[in-house]
């Protein structure tokens, strides 16, 4: 069984996927896009606000922000072990990388600027 660590080679940046599978684990199984919105919108200012280069840094070196990383949360583990084949068939998961990228890059903060 593939570990997130061990996944499939992907064509999706490793920044992205993480945050995407961290908004994926933090959202409901409802896989709201408004709600994946602003999750990936409070991790990424969060990340920006504790001074982390980048998304994987916070997530390994503060595990108290956002548990998924580190507490088995399936729905993370899902998407980090998903090749990208599942990823493209999966609207939750298409919906995340969504959120992450529109997170990564400034867009639309459906959070309104919060931080938790």
């Amino acid at each position: 069984m593939a570990t997130p660590d061990t996944k499939a080679q992907s064509k999706l940046d490793l920044q992205v996927r993480k945050l995407a599978a961290m908004t994926y684990g933090e959202s409901s199984a409802k896989n709201n896009l408004d709600e994946m919105y602003a999750l990936a919108s409070v991790l990424e200012r969060q990340r920006i606000a504790r001074g982390f280069p980048d998304i994987s840094t916070f997530s390994s070196k503060d595990k108290s922000f956002s548990f998924v990383a580190s507490d088995g949360n399936p729905r993370y583990r899902k998407f980090m072990c998903a090749n990208d084949f599942e990823i493209a068939h999966n609207t939750g998961m298409q919906f995340a990388i969504e959120a992450a990228l529109n997170a990564m890059n400034g867009g639309s903060d459906f959070s309104n600027q919060a931080f938790f």
